[in-house]
């Protein structure tokens, strides 16, 4: 199975400043594990001949410990404007199998949730946004000395090879992950088997 797909997410999670998933980390939550829920919008990519262009979806998922500890529950939530095929491709491609970078995550989720449909939607701009069905979320970047967003680079684990990090807003309910959201994360992404 051959894919590409490249596009921009926006990231909120329940750890105080900053999330340690990127570090192998355990959680920083108030109640114990990290819950996270992030929309992605792919602007351009294909798989295995299926135009995969302008889908959004959303991904959600509770981890209990550390990212490497394992016993992960995870959910996708597709927009509706995505055909059956292009659902059934972010599915193979974000449950990691159709290979890296998400068959990193693959061996330590052992709950996928059953895959919905409701609306997702990303707003691109200085402080991006995504909604999933009735939740909404916000990125608030910190700004540097200079201005320009605090951006981690070369995390040991990561959707994206640098990313900016601030504060999350907004409430998170949808797919049975709830959490107020505290840390957030922005940046462009591009996957590829």
């Amino acid at each position: 199975m051959s894919y590409r797909i490249a596009g921009e997410y926006v990231l909120n999670c329940n750890c105080m400043l900053i999330c340690p998933c990127g570090v192998d980390g355990p959680p920083t939550s108030k109640d114990g594990p990290c819950r996270g829920a992030q929309v992605m919008h792919i602007a351009e990519g294909t798989k295995d001949g299926v135009d995969l262009a302008n889908v959004d979806f959303g991904w959600l998922y509770e981890l209990p410990g550390n990212v490497t500890s394992g016993n992960w529950t995870s959910a996708i939530v597709i927009d509706p404007s995505a055909s059956d095929d292009q659902a059934k491709g972010v599915e193979g491609i974000i449950q990691g199998k159709d290979g890296c970078p998400c068959a990193a995550f693959a061996p330590h989720i052992a709950t996928w949730k059953k895959t919905e449909r409701a609306p997702v939607i990303f707003t691109a701009g200085d402080e991006p946004r995504g909604a999933i069905g009735s939740t909404s979320f916000v990125f608030h970047p910190l700004h540097g000395p200079d201005g320009g967003p605090t951006r981690i680079k070369n995390a040991m684990l990561g959707f994206a090879p640098e990313y900016d990090v601030g504060t999350g807003e907004g409430t998170i309910d949808t797919a049975g992950i709830s959490f107020e959201p505290v840390y957030g994360e922005h940046a462009m992404f591009e996957f590829a088997s």
